[in-house]
């Protein structure tokens, strides 16, 4: 058995790792070591030693004690750290997840950062300004008052859920009372749309609400 310098526990030399300095460590001290720093956003991950050691792990070593989420995780941080030290221009990064981009236009002209990370699970657009997720027309200033007051979010969050875009000019709409045909109340479009589906129904109007799901809320 080969004895764990960190633990000191007694190993088969298969679930064993050691640092290029020779010090050997179970699979199980390194991952927790490892995920320590990883959690810190720290790319240099060396030999725990008492002795001081220190020398660096290398990444197979790494790869075979870390889950894959710990390993993709450092993966991500020596890459961007790597892309930092090159100095790329106009290089910018998604605020939610790693993906980075060159983007060469200006704020004003392009606001907007459309991370294109889907793999990832990320595809957030944020605003470039602000770093938060797109609130676009609102400012920057006015997002910032709107997340600090917690009613006012949950207000605005309301009234989205309320709110309906007509299917012919795209005019907000907010049905206070009434059943859920909704005619536009823009003297030029006057389109007739649903207000659960939002499906334009200004050829069947009525009929709509007779031959689909939509037919049991009529009032709703």
């Amino acid at each position: 058995l080969v004895e764990c310098k960190c633990c000191f526990a007694g190993y088969r030399i298969t679930k064993t790792e050691s640092c290029p300095s020779g010090h050997m460590f179970c699979r199980r001290c390194i991952r927790t070591f490892a995920n320590g720093k990883i959690l810190q956003n720290q790319v240099d991950i060396g030999c725990p030693d008492v002795s001081g050691c220190g020398a660096l792990f290398h990444p197979s070593t790494l790869q075979r004690s870390l889950p894959l989420s710990s390993y993709q995780r450092w993966e991500d941080l020596l890459q961007d750290r790597e892309i930092r030290q090159a100095g790329v221009e106009h290089l910018e990064s998604c605020p939610f997840c790693p993906f980075k981009m060159i983007v060469d236009t200006d704020k004003v002209q392009d606001p907007l950062f459309p991370c294109q990370n889907m793999r990832g699970g990320c595809g957030k657009v944020s605003c470039r300004e602000c770093r938060r997720e797109d609130h676009h027309p609102r400012t920057c200033e006015e997002e910032a008052r709107r997340v600090a007051n917690p009613r006012v979010a949950v207000e605005e969050a309301m009234s989205e859920a309320l709110l309906r875009k007509c299917p012919g000019c795209e005019k907000a709409i907010i049905k206070d009372t009434g059943c859920n045909h909704i005619v536009c109340t823009d003297p030029h479009c006057r389109t007739h749309f649903c207000y659960l589906c939002r499906k334009d129904i200004t050829d069947e109007q009525y009929r709509h609400f007779h031959r689909n799901v939509c037919s049991a809320s009529f009032y709703e």
